[in-house]
């Protein structure tokens, strides 16, 4: 079997494609909608989607903690966006985000 040269980790950049531009976190916004958005809810669903619930809102802690240590432009990014919720009023940003892909 022939060796692999290993190469040092680069660090990708920070960039905020598409639904990052609305919320920091859309597929966790997909998997509360998919978790909390059941037409028929028994006690045991809504126990599983609350432990869910906390489980993810930790994760969203842990991560956007090892973001901003990664990139320190993701502070910028935290002021300017919404973590899980959209904006309902129709209001630009002031500053545009930096580093759109």
């Amino acid at each position: 079997m022939a060796a692999t040269a290993r190469q040092p980790y680069a660090t990708l950049p920070f960039k905020t494609p598409a639904l990052y531009r609305i919320v920091r976190h859309p597929l966790y916004v997909g998997w509360l909608f998919a978790f909390w958005a059941t037409p028929d809810m028994g006690m045991a669903h809504v126990l599983f989607a609350l432990m869910i619930t906390v489980y993810i809102l930790s994760a969203i802690q842990l991560e956007e903690r090892d973001l901003c240590e990664a990139h320190p432009q993701y502070q910028a990014y935290r002021q300017q966006v919404p973590m899980l919720f959209p904006r309902l009023s129709s209001k630009r940003r002031s500053e545009p985000l930096e580093e759109r892909a």
